[in-house]
This record gives C-alpha cells, structure tokens and sequence, in this order.
C-alpha cells in the first residue's frame, strides 16, 4: 500500500468552486467570501452547494466536483462531503481550505480513500 497524501484539503480533491450563481435575477454571482453553505444536495457526479448570502440572505449555488485524477474513488469523495457535517455554515473559499480527514492510498494499482 502506497498513501499518496495525508493532509489534503477540498480545493486539493475537487475542481475550484467557481461562481457562485444567484437564484435571483438582480445579482447574478454571489462572492464567495460572504456566502455560507446553508445546505447540500448529492448529484450523480457532484454536490450542489446553497449558499446564502449574510448581508440580504440572498441565496445561490454552485458545485462541487471531483478532480479528473480522482474519479477512480470519485463515489467515496462524494459521500464524504455528504455527510461531512463541518462543510455546512462554512464560506466558499473556508471551504476550500477545508482538511478532508481522508487517506488516499493505492492498494494493488487502485486507488482507495478511508477516514484516518
């Protein structure tokens, strides 16, 4: 068993958030400085973040997907940031910075992530 990282963060698993996309018309992007996860969704191949905005309480999305060279353990990655419960209330760039408490390892040419 090779353990290819212990300290990995989101931003290190799952491709940059991105824009924050407004529900509302007015404001079309929400910064992802200000806006906390209020709730998650578990798509087919990502997580939908909302996200509301603390100033007005308007509220937004985005996703979160895996890294191309992950998709081996792309299911795990995805339950994890389901369940995490550490993720909800955080900002967009908190989240970012977020340590994932998973250990990556290759086990006979397969890549494998458990909770350490």
């Amino acid at each position: 068993m090779k353990i290819l990282n212990r300290n990995m963060r989101v931003k290190d698993l799952f491709s940059p958030l991105g824009i924050s996309h407004s529900f509302s018309d007015n404001d079309v992007f929400l910064d992802n400085n200000n806006c906390k996860v209020v709730n998650k969704t578990k798509r087919d191949k990502a997580i939908l973040l909302v996200l509301r905005r603390g100033s007005d309480n308007l509220e937004g999305h985005c996703y979160l997907r895996v890294k191309k060279e992950y998709t081996g353990i792309e299911s795990q990655l995805l339950r994890w940031a389901f369940q995490e419960p550490k993720i909800t209330g955080l900002t967009v760039n908190e989240l970012s910075n977020l340590k994932v408490g998973l250990k990556i390892s290759l086990v006979n040419g397969r890549m494998q992530a458990r909770q350490k």
